[in-house]
């Protein structure tokens, strides 16, 4: 079941996220962390963004082609 992202624990959980378009998810990948030191310059400028746990991979909020809109616990 997929959750609104303003409820996404930001404490380290391993979360698969989604963007979410007319309730029918539209991109969906996992897992995602939120960091809250880190950014996707030149994509985000504010800091605190979703990333894979090594890094490798950003989910921007600022993302213009479809920020995740909402989260599922990743098991």
């Amino acid at each position: 079941m997929w959750e609104e992202i303003k409820d996404a624990p930001k404490d380290g959980t391993k979360v698969r996220l989604c963007y979410m378009e007319d309730g029918v998810p539209m991109d969906s990948a996992g897992p995602f962390m939120w960091f809250d030191d880190e950014n996707n310059w030149p994509i985000q400028m504010q800091l605190g963004i979703w990333l894979t746990p090594d890094k490798s991979f950003a989910w921007s909020v600022e993302n213009p082609d479809g920020a995740p809109t909402h989260f599922q616990h990743y098991n």
